[in-house]
């Protein structure tokens, strides 16, 4: 008889005490809106605002170099290149194609490693020219993944000197492997 009481008392005490510490939390809209409001966030929304045009030219640069699967050589010569031109220290193709590059940080922690992929599963001979309508780019392969390459290029130039913790932060650009599928359209939208 005891337990069965015990047990009850228990659970309400459990939800009375879940229902106190709910009302405490700050909102999903008030932590959103603590964040946007941060004066670093602002600093850094600033920053890739002002880099936004020169971040579209490196998805287009990118974009229109075709990376067929096991035939992006070319991408990867081109984006080997885009890592030194960053400040990127150990810049470097393996024998597989990848290519990666390290940017020091500042303090002493773990290595934090950052990839995205070169290639993209388009045919040889697919179109990759990138067509404009107004702020949409759209071409093949622009989503999967040569955006992801540019963004990555962003890092170190909107985080020099101010990565808190790692010693090494590599940028790694890899092959994905994997059988060619037909063409399809990707767009990505500019915001």
């Amino acid at each position: 008889m005891i337990a069965p009481l015990l047990s009850r008392l228990l659970a309400s005490a459990l939800v009375a005490l879940s229902a106190l510490a709910a009302a405490q939390a700050p909102s999903p809209d008030a932590a959103v809106k603590a964040v946007i409001e941060n004066p670093k966030f602002k600093a850094a929304m600033a920053a890739l605002d002002k880099d936004h045009d020169r971040l579209v030219s490196e998805i287009v640069q990118l974009t229109e170099i075709p990376a067929p699967p096991f035939k992006e050589a070319a991408r990867a010569k081109a984006y080997l290149a885009m890592l030194k031109a960053h400040g990127l220290t150990s810049v470097e193709q393996d024998a597989e194609g990848n290519v990666m590059g390290i940017r020091r940080g500042t303090g002493g922690g773990p290595l934090l490693a950052v990839s995205a992929h070169l290639d993209t599963v388009f045919p040889e001979g697919t179109d990759v020219t990138v067509k404009r309508n107004g702020t949409r780019l759209a071409a093949p392969g622009i989503g999967d993944d040569t955006r992801s390459l540019a963004v990555l290029l962003a890092r170190p130039r909107h985080g020099r000197g101010r990565h808190p913790n790692p010693e090494r932060h590599p940028l790694r650009r890899r092959r994905r492997r994997g059988r060619a599928r037909r063409p399809a359209r990707r767009e990505a939208p500019l915001q």
